[in-house]
Protein backbone atom coordinates (compact mmCIF):
# COMPACT_ATOMS: atom_id res chain seq x y z
CA UNK A 1 0.00 0.00 0.00
CA UNK A 2 0.92 3.65 -1.19
CA UNK A 3 -0.07 6.71 0.79
CA UNK A 4 0.62 9.15 -2.19
CA UNK A 5 1.80 12.77 -1.11
CA UNK A 6 0.51 12.58 2.18
CA UNK A 7 0.86 15.04 4.89
CA UNK A 8 2.68 13.40 7.89
CA UNK A 9 4.13 13.98 11.30
CA UNK A 10 7.43 12.85 11.37
CA UNK A 11 9.19 11.15 14.50
CA UNK A 12 10.51 14.60 15.66
CA UNK A 13 7.16 15.89 15.74
CA UNK A 14 7.67 17.79 12.27
CA UNK A 15 4.95 18.15 10.06
CA UNK A 16 5.67 17.36 6.80
CA UNK A 17 4.32 17.65 3.37
CA UNK A 18 3.63 15.88 0.03
CA UNK A 19 5.68 12.95 1.49
CA UNK A 20 5.30 9.07 0.75
CA UNK A 21 4.94 6.32 2.72
CA UNK A 22 4.63 2.48 1.64
CA UNK A 23 3.39 -0.35 4.03
CA UNK A 24 3.81 -4.11 3.11
CA UNK A 25 1.85 -6.61 5.72
CA UNK A 26 2.51 -5.12 8.91
CA UNK A 27 5.12 -3.37 8.68
CA UNK A 28 6.12 0.59 7.25
CA UNK A 29 8.49 0.13 4.83
CA UNK A 30 9.48 3.66 3.22
CA UNK A 31 9.01 6.98 4.25
CA UNK A 32 10.61 9.79 2.22
CA UNK A 33 9.85 12.85 -0.26
CA UNK A 34 11.17 11.00 -3.04
CA UNK A 35 8.58 8.74 -4.97
CA UNK A 36 8.74 4.65 -4.66
CA UNK A 37 8.13 2.48 -7.36
CA UNK A 38 4.59 1.89 -7.84
CA UNK A 39 3.87 -1.82 -8.53
CA UNK A 40 0.86 -3.89 -8.33
CA UNK A 41 0.40 -1.66 -5.40
CA UNK A 42 -2.85 -0.32 -3.76
CA UNK A 43 -2.79 3.32 -3.85
CA UNK A 44 -4.08 6.02 -1.42
CA UNK A 45 -4.28 9.37 -2.39
CA UNK A 46 -2.96 11.85 0.55
CA UNK A 47 -5.06 15.27 -1.01
CA UNK A 48 -6.72 16.33 2.16
CA UNK A 49 -4.95 13.50 4.88
CA UNK A 50 -2.85 13.60 7.62
CA UNK A 51 -0.69 10.72 8.63
CA UNK A 52 0.85 10.76 12.37
CA UNK A 53 1.73 7.94 15.16
CA UNK A 54 -1.27 6.19 16.86
CA UNK A 55 -2.31 6.62 19.49
CA UNK A 56 -1.86 3.28 22.56
CA UNK A 57 -4.12 3.17 25.61
CA UNK A 58 -2.33 1.35 28.42
CA UNK A 59 -5.08 0.90 30.73
CA UNK A 60 -8.51 -0.26 30.00
CA UNK A 61 -11.93 -1.85 30.64
CA UNK A 62 -12.92 -1.79 27.54
CA UNK A 63 -16.35 -3.97 27.74
CA UNK A 64 -17.25 -1.65 30.35
CA UNK A 65 -17.94 0.70 27.54
CA UNK A 66 -21.68 -1.02 27.70
CA UNK A 67 -21.89 -0.06 31.54
CA UNK A 68 -21.07 3.92 30.90
CA UNK A 69 -22.64 6.63 33.23
CA UNK A 70 -23.78 3.56 36.05
CA UNK A 71 -23.32 4.66 39.62
CA UNK A 72 -22.16 8.01 38.97
CA UNK A 73 -20.85 10.29 41.82
CA UNK A 74 -20.11 6.89 43.91
CA UNK A 75 -16.55 6.86 45.86
CA UNK A 76 -14.63 4.15 43.82
CA UNK A 77 -14.68 1.41 47.01
CA UNK A 78 -18.65 1.60 46.67
CA UNK A 79 -18.75 2.30 43.16
CA UNK A 80 -17.02 -1.44 42.59
CA UNK A 81 -18.95 -3.46 45.43
CA UNK A 82 -21.95 -1.79 45.37
CA UNK A 83 -22.31 -1.24 41.05
CA UNK A 84 -19.91 -2.73 39.27
CA UNK A 85 -18.78 -6.02 40.34
CA UNK A 86 -22.58 -7.13 41.12
CA UNK A 87 -23.52 -6.33 37.53
CA UNK A 88 -20.43 -8.19 36.04
CA UNK A 89 -21.06 -11.12 38.00
CA UNK A 90 -24.37 -11.28 34.91
CA UNK A 91 -21.93 -10.30 32.17
CA UNK A 92 -21.90 -13.26 29.55
CA UNK A 93 -19.01 -14.44 26.77
CA UNK A 94 -21.20 -12.45 24.06
CA UNK A 95 -21.65 -9.57 25.98
CA UNK A 96 -17.77 -8.64 26.71
CA UNK A 97 -17.54 -9.68 22.75
CA UNK A 98 -19.80 -6.81 22.00
CA UNK A 99 -19.09 -4.89 24.62
CA UNK A 100 -15.42 -4.80 23.03
CA UNK A 101 -16.16 -4.08 19.46
CA UNK A 102 -18.17 -1.19 20.44
CA UNK A 103 -14.90 0.48 22.65
CA UNK A 104 -13.00 -0.61 19.22
CA UNK A 105 -14.96 1.28 17.48
CA UNK A 106 -14.67 4.39 19.67
CA UNK A 107 -10.71 3.92 20.29
CA UNK A 108 -9.94 3.47 16.29
CA UNK A 109 -12.26 6.50 15.76
CA UNK A 110 -9.97 8.71 17.71
CA UNK A 111 -6.87 7.03 16.02
CA UNK A 112 -6.08 4.36 18.61
CA UNK A 113 -4.76 1.36 17.43
CA UNK A 114 -3.84 -0.80 20.71
CA UNK A 115 -4.21 -1.43 24.14
CA UNK A 116 -3.50 -3.08 27.21
CA UNK A 117 -6.92 -4.61 29.15
CA UNK A 118 -7.55 -6.18 32.19
CA UNK A 119 -10.96 -7.76 32.34
CA UNK A 120 -12.72 -11.34 31.76
CA UNK A 121 -13.96 -14.15 29.44
CA UNK A 122 -10.61 -13.12 27.37
CA UNK A 123 -11.15 -15.42 24.53
CA UNK A 124 -14.60 -14.13 23.59
CA UNK A 125 -13.60 -10.79 24.45
CA UNK A 126 -9.93 -11.23 22.45
CA UNK A 127 -11.65 -12.07 19.48
CA UNK A 128 -14.22 -9.17 19.22
CA UNK A 129 -10.90 -6.83 19.43
CA UNK A 130 -9.48 -8.66 17.08
CA UNK A 131 -12.29 -9.14 14.27
CA UNK A 132 -12.08 -5.35 14.74
CA UNK A 133 -8.55 -4.75 13.59
CA UNK A 134 -7.01 -3.81 17.31
CA UNK A 135 -3.76 -4.92 18.72
CA UNK A 136 -4.34 -6.02 22.35
CA UNK A 137 -2.54 -7.02 25.28
CA UNK A 138 -5.07 -8.96 27.66
CA UNK A 139 -5.13 -10.44 31.24
CA UNK A 140 -7.81 -11.12 33.97
CA UNK A 141 -6.75 -9.82 37.29
CA UNK A 142 -6.96 -12.21 40.59
CA UNK A 143 -9.57 -11.14 42.86
CA UNK A 144 -9.79 -12.74 46.14
CA UNK A 145 -11.11 -12.27 49.65
CA UNK A 146 -10.60 -15.33 50.77
CA UNK A 147 -7.60 -16.36 53.59
CA UNK A 148 -7.14 -19.25 51.39
CA UNK A 149 -7.02 -18.55 48.19
CA UNK A 150 -4.82 -19.48 45.61
CA UNK A 151 -4.35 -18.16 41.76
CA UNK A 152 -4.01 -21.72 40.39
CA UNK A 153 -7.58 -22.32 41.56
CA UNK A 154 -8.96 -19.11 40.41
CA UNK A 155 -11.16 -18.36 37.64
CA UNK A 156 -8.19 -15.59 35.89
CA UNK A 157 -5.77 -18.12 35.86
CA UNK A 158 -8.18 -20.32 33.69
CA UNK A 159 -9.24 -17.70 32.05
CA UNK A 160 -5.27 -16.50 30.61
CA UNK A 161 -4.39 -20.09 30.09
CA UNK A 162 -7.47 -20.47 27.75
CA UNK A 163 -6.37 -16.97 26.19
CA UNK A 164 -2.91 -17.65 26.08
CA UNK A 165 -4.13 -21.65 24.32
CA UNK A 166 -6.37 -20.05 21.68
CA UNK A 167 -3.57 -16.65 20.40
CA UNK A 168 -1.90 -20.26 19.35
CA UNK A 169 -4.16 -20.59 16.46
CA UNK A 170 -4.35 -17.18 15.26
CA UNK A 171 -2.32 -16.10 11.78
CA UNK A 172 -0.86 -13.23 13.20
CA UNK A 173 0.59 -12.10 17.18
CA UNK A 174 -1.51 -9.07 17.47
CA UNK A 175 -3.73 -10.47 20.66
CA UNK A 176 -1.27 -11.49 23.62
CA UNK A 177 -1.67 -12.26 27.27
CA UNK A 178 -0.47 -11.22 30.35
CA UNK A 179 -0.55 -11.90 33.94
CA UNK A 180 -2.67 -9.79 36.31
CA UNK A 181 -3.83 -9.15 39.71
CA UNK A 182 -5.95 -6.55 40.32
CA UNK A 183 -4.53 -4.82 42.81
CA UNK A 184 -3.73 -5.08 46.42
CA UNK A 185 -6.98 -4.35 48.13
CA UNK A 186 -8.70 -7.03 45.94
CA UNK A 187 -6.69 -9.31 47.26
CA UNK A 188 -7.09 -10.09 51.12
CA UNK A 189 -4.03 -12.77 50.75
CA UNK A 190 -0.53 -12.32 49.60
CA UNK A 191 -0.65 -15.92 48.33
CA UNK A 192 -2.50 -15.10 45.15
CA UNK A 193 -0.33 -12.29 44.76
CA UNK A 194 3.03 -13.90 44.95
CA UNK A 195 1.36 -16.93 42.73
CA UNK A 196 0.98 -14.43 40.00
CA UNK A 197 4.89 -13.15 40.32
CA UNK A 198 5.55 -16.79 39.73
CA UNK A 199 3.34 -17.63 36.94
CA UNK A 200 4.68 -14.21 35.25
CA UNK A 201 8.58 -14.88 35.75
CA UNK A 202 7.96 -18.30 34.57
CA UNK A 203 5.78 -17.54 31.28
CA UNK A 204 7.94 -14.80 30.58
CA UNK A 205 4.45 -12.14 30.45
CA UNK A 206 3.91 -8.83 31.69
CA UNK A 207 1.90 -8.04 34.87
CA UNK A 208 -0.52 -5.38 35.13
CA UNK A 209 -2.20 -4.43 37.96
CA UNK A 210 -4.02 -1.65 39.80
CA UNK A 211 -1.56 0.71 41.82
CA UNK A 212 -2.06 3.65 44.00
CA UNK A 213 -5.20 5.08 42.31
CA UNK A 214 -6.70 6.54 45.48
CA UNK A 215 -5.39 8.21 48.66
CA UNK A 216 -7.76 5.36 50.60
CA UNK A 217 -6.37 2.82 48.65
CA UNK A 218 -2.44 3.86 49.67
CA UNK A 219 -3.09 4.37 53.61
CA UNK A 220 -5.37 1.34 53.73
CA UNK A 221 -2.71 -0.68 52.06
CA UNK A 222 0.15 0.77 54.84
CA UNK A 223 -2.19 -0.15 57.47
CA UNK A 224 -3.23 -3.40 56.37
CA UNK A 225 0.32 -4.19 55.10
CA UNK A 226 2.68 -3.39 57.91
CA UNK A 227 3.69 -0.26 56.52
CA UNK A 228 4.03 -1.03 52.76
CA UNK A 229 2.89 0.94 50.10
CA UNK A 230 1.08 -0.48 47.72
CA UNK A 231 4.20 -0.47 45.46
CA UNK A 232 6.36 -1.89 48.17
CA UNK A 233 4.23 -4.71 48.76
CA UNK A 234 4.19 -5.88 44.94
CA UNK A 235 7.84 -5.44 45.28
CA UNK A 236 7.85 -7.93 48.59
CA UNK A 237 5.88 -10.52 46.99
CA UNK A 238 7.70 -10.74 43.61
CA UNK A 239 6.22 -8.46 41.10
CA UNK A 240 9.09 -6.59 39.55
CA UNK A 241 11.09 -9.88 38.84
CA UNK A 242 8.82 -9.38 35.28
CA UNK A 243 7.77 -6.35 34.11
CA UNK A 244 5.01 -4.70 35.62
CA UNK A 245 2.24 -2.52 33.79
CA UNK A 246 1.06 -0.35 36.95
CA UNK A 247 -2.07 1.58 36.00
CA UNK A 248 -3.23 5.49 37.92
CA UNK A 249 0.29 5.77 40.05
CA UNK A 250 -1.63 8.80 41.40
CA UNK A 251 -0.97 8.46 45.09
CA UNK A 252 2.77 7.08 44.87
CA UNK A 253 5.45 8.20 47.35
CA UNK A 254 8.79 9.48 47.83
CA UNK A 255 9.80 6.04 49.36
CA UNK A 256 8.01 4.62 45.64
CA UNK A 257 11.05 5.90 43.71
CA UNK A 258 14.53 5.41 43.31
CA UNK A 259 16.83 7.36 42.07
CA UNK A 260 20.47 8.13 40.78
CA UNK A 261 22.35 10.79 42.15
CA UNK A 262 25.47 11.52 39.72
CA UNK A 263 26.61 14.82 41.22
CA UNK A 264 26.10 14.18 44.59
CA UNK A 265 29.59 13.66 47.24
CA UNK A 266 29.35 11.14 49.69
CA UNK A 267 31.54 10.04 52.39
CA UNK A 268 32.11 6.76 53.99
CA UNK A 269 33.85 6.38 57.08
CA UNK A 270 34.83 2.87 58.23
CA UNK A 271 37.99 1.13 59.65
CA UNK A 272 36.96 -2.18 58.31
CA UNK A 273 37.00 -2.74 54.85
CA UNK A 274 34.46 -5.21 54.71
CA UNK A 275 32.20 -2.58 55.37
CA UNK A 276 33.40 -0.06 53.49
CA UNK A 277 33.10 -2.66 50.70
CA UNK A 278 29.24 -3.07 51.22
CA UNK A 279 28.63 0.62 51.52
CA UNK A 280 30.44 1.35 48.42
CA UNK A 281 28.96 -1.18 46.75
CA UNK A 282 25.32 -0.96 47.62
CA UNK A 283 25.71 2.49 46.24
CA UNK A 284 27.55 1.83 43.37
CA UNK A 285 24.44 2.13 41.07
CA UNK A 286 23.28 5.47 42.35
CA UNK A 287 25.61 6.31 40.55
CA UNK A 288 27.22 9.11 43.25
CA UNK A 289 30.83 10.50 43.61
CA UNK A 290 31.89 8.00 46.61
CA UNK A 291 34.87 8.34 48.59
CA UNK A 292 35.90 5.86 51.96
CA UNK A 293 37.95 6.86 55.11
CA UNK A 294 39.77 4.11 57.34
CA UNK A 295 39.77 6.73 60.42
CA UNK A 296 37.92 9.50 62.08
CA UNK A 297 41.35 11.72 61.51
CA UNK A 298 41.38 10.61 57.65
CA UNK A 299 37.96 11.99 57.70
CA UNK A 300 38.54 15.11 58.87
CA UNK A 301 41.80 15.12 56.77
CA UNK A 302 39.18 14.77 53.37
CA UNK A 303 36.53 17.37 54.46
CA UNK A 304 39.32 19.84 54.55
CA UNK A 305 39.60 19.40 51.26
CA UNK A 306 36.66 18.72 49.51
CA UNK A 307 33.12 19.92 50.18
CA UNK A 308 30.27 16.10 50.55
CA UNK A 309 27.04 16.24 50.54
CA UNK A 310 26.58 13.55 52.88
CA UNK A 311 28.75 11.37 55.03
CA UNK A 312 28.21 8.07 56.69
CA UNK A 313 30.20 7.87 60.50
CA UNK A 314 30.99 4.35 61.69
CA UNK A 315 30.94 4.42 65.32
CA UNK A 316 32.98 2.19 66.73
CA UNK A 317 36.69 3.09 65.51
CA UNK A 318 40.04 3.12 67.48
CA UNK A 319 41.63 6.37 68.18
CA UNK A 320 38.82 9.07 67.25
CA UNK A 321 35.49 7.49 67.38
CA UNK A 322 32.35 8.36 64.82
CA UNK A 323 30.74 10.87 67.48
CA UNK A 324 33.80 11.98 68.70
CA UNK A 325 35.05 12.69 64.72
CA UNK A 326 31.23 14.19 64.28
CA UNK A 327 31.56 16.78 67.01
CA UNK A 328 34.82 17.92 65.45
CA UNK A 329 33.53 18.39 62.59
CA UNK A 330 30.65 20.60 63.70
CA UNK A 331 32.79 22.51 66.08
CA UNK A 332 35.71 23.30 63.59
CA UNK A 333 34.11 22.98 59.98
CA UNK A 334 31.28 25.38 60.14
CA UNK A 335 30.40 24.97 56.28
CA UNK A 336 29.29 21.12 57.43
CA UNK A 337 26.77 22.59 59.93
CA UNK A 338 24.33 21.61 57.42
CA UNK A 339 25.59 18.27 55.82
CA UNK A 340 23.99 15.30 57.14
CA UNK A 341 25.68 12.26 58.86
CA UNK A 342 24.59 9.30 59.00
CA UNK A 343 25.78 6.91 61.81
CA UNK A 344 26.61 3.34 60.95
CA UNK A 345 26.17 1.28 63.71
CA UNK A 346 25.42 -2.52 65.08
CA UNK A 347 24.21 -1.33 68.88
CA UNK A 348 20.98 -0.23 67.36
CA UNK A 349 18.49 -0.20 71.07
CA UNK A 350 15.52 2.32 72.69
CA UNK A 351 16.60 5.73 72.11
CA UNK A 352 19.80 5.16 69.62
CA UNK A 353 18.68 7.82 67.51
CA UNK A 354 18.34 10.82 69.81
CA UNK A 355 21.64 9.61 71.43
CA UNK A 356 22.88 10.45 67.90
CA UNK A 357 20.93 13.17 67.56
CA UNK A 358 22.11 14.71 70.70
CA UNK A 359 25.73 14.52 69.55
CA UNK A 360 25.57 16.24 66.08
CA UNK A 361 24.17 12.90 64.06
CA UNK A 362 20.83 13.31 61.74
CA UNK A 363 20.21 9.62 61.67
CA UNK A 364 21.56 6.33 61.72
CA UNK A 365 21.80 2.84 59.50
CA UNK A 366 21.93 -0.19 61.32
CA UNK A 367 24.56 -2.91 60.87
CA UNK A 368 24.69 -5.44 58.93
CA UNK A 369 24.03 -3.02 56.10
CA UNK A 370 20.79 -3.67 54.02
CA UNK A 371 20.18 -2.18 50.43
CA UNK A 372 16.88 -1.04 51.11
CA UNK A 373 17.70 0.93 54.59
CA UNK A 374 20.84 2.59 52.98
CA UNK A 375 18.73 3.84 49.87
CA UNK A 376 15.86 5.01 52.04
CA UNK A 377 18.46 7.19 54.07
CA UNK A 378 20.15 8.49 51.22
CA UNK A 379 16.48 8.74 50.00
CA UNK A 380 15.57 11.29 52.66
CA UNK A 381 18.81 13.62 53.97
CA UNK A 382 20.47 13.57 50.36
CA UNK A 383 19.41 17.27 48.46
CA UNK A 384 16.66 17.07 46.73
CA UNK A 385 17.99 18.80 43.58
CA UNK A 386 21.27 15.97 43.29
CA UNK A 387 18.28 12.73 43.04
CA UNK A 388 17.19 12.39 39.54
CA UNK A 389 14.05 9.92 39.64
CA UNK A 390 14.67 6.72 37.32
CA UNK A 391 12.57 3.79 38.55
CA UNK A 392 10.23 2.57 41.24
CA UNK A 393 12.04 1.18 44.33
CA UNK A 394 11.95 -2.25 43.53
CA UNK A 395 14.42 -1.51 40.88
CA UNK A 396 16.86 -1.65 42.93
CA UNK A 397 15.96 -3.42 45.55
CA UNK A 398 14.37 -7.15 45.54
CA UNK A 399 13.26 -8.71 48.22
CA UNK A 400 12.63 -11.75 46.15
CA UNK A 401 16.18 -11.77 45.27
CA UNK A 402 17.36 -15.53 45.31
CA UNK A 403 21.06 -17.19 45.28
CA UNK A 404 22.15 -20.50 44.81
CA UNK A 405 25.32 -20.09 46.14
CA UNK A 406 25.88 -22.53 48.75
CA UNK A 407 28.97 -22.49 51.62
CA UNK A 408 29.17 -24.44 54.48
CA UNK A 409 28.16 -22.66 57.65
CA UNK A 410 27.20 -19.36 55.82
CA UNK A 411 23.26 -18.45 55.41
CA UNK A 412 23.83 -17.28 51.75
CA UNK A 413 20.58 -16.50 51.11
CA UNK A 414 20.31 -14.03 54.12
CA UNK A 415 23.31 -11.95 53.18
CA UNK A 416 22.80 -11.80 49.26
CA UNK A 417 19.59 -10.47 50.23
CA UNK A 418 20.95 -7.86 52.71
CA UNK A 419 22.96 -6.71 49.37
CA UNK A 420 21.05 -6.87 46.80
CA UNK A 421 22.97 -9.21 44.14
CA UNK A 422 25.68 -12.43 44.15
CA UNK A 423 28.50 -9.86 42.88
CA UNK A 424 28.47 -7.48 45.40
CA UNK A 425 28.34 -10.41 48.02
CA UNK A 426 31.72 -12.48 46.82
CA UNK A 427 33.35 -8.49 46.66
CA UNK A 428 32.42 -8.56 50.55
CA UNK A 429 33.71 -12.25 50.87
CA UNK A 430 37.14 -12.08 49.63
CA UNK A 431 37.20 -8.72 51.24
CA UNK A 432 36.55 -10.50 54.86
CA UNK A 433 38.52 -13.58 53.76
CA UNK A 434 41.80 -11.39 53.37
CA UNK A 435 41.20 -9.62 56.14
CA UNK A 436 40.30 -12.42 58.51
CA UNK A 437 43.56 -14.00 60.05
CA UNK A 438 45.02 -10.36 60.79
CA UNK A 439 41.53 -9.37 62.21
CA UNK A 440 41.49 -12.93 64.58
CA UNK A 441 45.39 -12.71 65.66
CA UNK A 442 44.86 -8.68 66.81
CA UNK A 443 41.67 -10.02 68.88
CA UNK A 444 43.52 -12.60 70.79
CA UNK A 445 46.49 -10.30 71.38
CA UNK A 446 44.07 -7.25 72.76
CA UNK A 447 42.34 -9.81 74.82
CA UNK A 448 46.18 -11.14 76.10
CA UNK A 449 47.34 -7.07 76.67
CA UNK A 450 43.90 -7.03 78.45
CA UNK A 451 43.17 -3.87 76.15
CA UNK A 452 39.31 -4.28 76.25
CA UNK A 453 38.31 -0.50 74.57
CA UNK A 454 40.17 -1.80 71.49
CA UNK A 455 39.20 -5.51 72.45
CA UNK A 456 35.72 -4.45 72.19
CA UNK A 457 35.98 -1.96 68.87
CA UNK A 458 37.86 -4.82 67.14
CA UNK A 459 35.06 -7.89 68.25
CA UNK A 460 32.16 -5.48 66.91
CA UNK A 461 33.46 -5.14 63.86
CA UNK A 462 34.27 -9.01 63.63
CA UNK A 463 30.23 -9.17 64.63
CA UNK A 464 28.77 -6.92 61.97
CA UNK A 465 31.06 -8.30 59.36
CA UNK A 466 30.73 -11.47 60.24
CA UNK A 467 26.60 -11.20 60.03
CA UNK A 468 27.51 -9.07 56.71
CA UNK A 469 28.65 -12.82 54.62
CA UNK A 470 26.00 -15.33 56.40
CA UNK A 471 27.96 -16.14 59.70
CA UNK A 472 25.13 -15.60 61.69
CA UNK A 473 26.54 -18.46 64.23
CA UNK A 474 29.57 -16.82 64.88
CA UNK A 475 27.94 -13.03 64.42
Amino acid sequence: MIFDRIKILDEDFIVRDNMYVVTEGTQITYVGSEKPEFKDQEIISGKGKFLMPAFYNTHCHLPMTLMRGYGEGVPLQRWLHEKIYPFEAKFTPEAKYWGAKLGAIELMKSGCVSLTDMYFHLVAYGKGIHEAGLKANLCNGVVSFDDNASYYTDRSYFDILELLDWTESLDDDRIKGDASAHSEYANKSERPIVEVAEFAAERGLIIHVHVSETKSEQMECKSRRGGLTPVQYFEKCGFFRSQVLAAHCVWLEDEDFVFVAPEANVLIVDDNAVNLTVAAGILKPLQMQIDTAFSGKEAIDKIGLKKYDLIFMDIMMPELDGVETTRLIRRFHPNYNEVPIIALTANVVAGTKDMFIREGMNDFVAKPIEIKSIVSKLHKWLPQEKQIRVGSLADNTDDSVHTDIAIEGLDTQYAVKLLGSESLYWSVLKDYYKVIDQKAELIRNLFDEQDWGNYTIEVHALKSASRQIGALELS
